[in-house]
């Protein structure tokens, strides 16, 4: 048995004396006695301390500051004027899925589409919603890339309370209006043909009617060609997302954007262009736009309600520069 007496002292100079003051409890251990244990300066007492401890795998600042007296972040400036790296945090190690070698994060063992194994729901079986924990047809689910299933977690009920919540936050709201900008941007045919069924509803033209399908009392107008505006299909919001009728690929009338963007570039309002077309189209019965339509209703200005001399001036214009562009 060895004796504790003669075993070795292991401990850098200066900290048996530190060690013997803590021993004492009438004195309280301080920064002091940290501070002067080794001597010198800040810079000499950490390369002393590095000289008596080369075997160490890590250097810990917040120790070092201790027995120096001064902060880790000067401490690890030390470090690096001397140029030790021990002290140094591990760089990120990128790791990457082994299927389709995208980066995820550490604890992940693959990306989000190759994690999960693929659950294929079939139609007439009843699925849980996560939401309202109730069981229902497959049909009211809507799809989603993102899920394994290829469908949502939420049937279609969940999800539009669940929008309609979203949408009444500030973010909400700005991220709707982006939204619908972009779609109006994309197809401004949709926005024309569903202004003219709200102005058909609001002067008693067009009756709203209860679901085709379902006689629920709450409905949609549904367009299956938006050339014809008012021609529509009474839809719940159930029965329309099921409905899988094609709308006519809607082509548009070159003429007709061409006069839209010349008179709104020319002037601050951008719905004038569509009531002087939505006037044009009533007058004549008509609803494409032709430049022999154009030119007649320039000779017909005073018959035809909504336009005055601004319009003859614009439509003037466009007209022969349109004829020069061809000629």
């Amino acid at each position: 048995m060895i004796n504790a007496s003669k075993q070795p002292n292991t401990n850098p100079p200066g900290l048996q004396q530190v060690q013997n003051q803590k021993s004492d409890l009438s004195i309280p251990p301080t920064t002091e006695h940290y501070k002067y244990s080794l001597g010198g300066t800040p810079k000499e007492t950490i390369q002393q301390y590095l000289e008596l401890n080369t075997n160490l795998k890590k250097i810990n600042t917040s120790e070092l500051s201790k027995l120096v007296g001064v902060t880790r972040q000067r401490v690890s400036q030390i470090l690096d004027e001397i140029g030790e790296i021990r002290h140094k945090r591990t760089g990120h190690v990128v790791k990457s899925c082994p299927i389709c070698e995208v980066e995820i994060t550490k604890n992940a063992s693959a990306c989000r589409k190759h994690s999960h194994k693929k659950d294929n729901r079939v139609e007439g079986y009843k699925y849980r919603c996560k939401t309202c924990n109730k069981f229902k047809n497959l049909s009211e689910f809507t799809r989603s890339k993102r899920s394994p299933s290829g469908y949502e977690h939420r049937c279609l009920i969940c999800r539009s309370d669940w929008q309609r919540d979203y949408n009444k936050t500030r973010h909400g709201r700005e991220k709707h209006k982006k939204i619908v900008k972009a779609l109006i941007n994309k197809h401004p045919e949709r926005r024309r043909a569903y202004y003219k069924v709200f102005k058909a509803i609001k002067d008693g033209v067009l009756i709203r009617q209860p679901c085709e399908v379902c006689a629920t009392p709450k409905t949609q107008a549904i367009h299956t060609d938006y050339t014809q505006p008012l021609n529509i299909r009474w839809l719940c919001r159930l029965c329309a997302s099921r409905d899988g009728t094609n709308t006519v690929v809607y082509v548009p009338d070159q003429l007709e954007d061409q006069y839209r963007k010349y008179i709104n570039s020319n002037q601050n309002s951008s719905n004038i262009s569509g009531k002087w077309i939505a006037a044009i189209q009533k007058y004549y019965g008509k609803n494409t736009l032709s430049k022999k339509i154009l030119t007649n209703s320039l000779q017909q200005v005073e018959n035809i309600p909504g336009l005055g001399a601004q319009y003859s001036t614009l439509t003037t214009q466009f007209l022969n520069q349109n004829t020069q562009k061809t000629g």
